[in-house]
């Protein structure tokens, strides 16, 4: 299948789809659920294969933002959003 077909078979425009095959967006629940239909595989076999193992160093930085200010929350999301554009749920 190639990408244009994967595209519209799945619903989606082949701009979208090559932006997902190149990391810069993460596709939405839906997206996933109909891509993985159109290729009949199981969502797991995509979303396993990228998650990251939670560290103790990650539930550490949890916490601690966790505890946070409000303000100190905001500026450790756009950080974020600046280091890893997209990345955010």
């Amino acid at each position: 299948m190639t990408p244009h077909e994967l595209a519209d078979a799945s619903g989606i425009s082949t701009e979208v789809l090559g932006l997902i095959e190149r990391g810069e967006i993460s596709p939405s629940i839906p997206m996933l659920v109909n891509l993985t239909q159109t290729l009949e595989i199981e969502p797991s076999c995509i979303v396993e294969d990228t998650a990251q193992p939670a560290t103790p160093e990650l539930f550490d930085v949890i916490e601690r933002i966790k505890r946070a200010p409000p303000k100190l929350t905001a500026v450790v999301a756009d950080m974020l959003e600046l280091l890893a554009p997209g990345q955010a749920p």
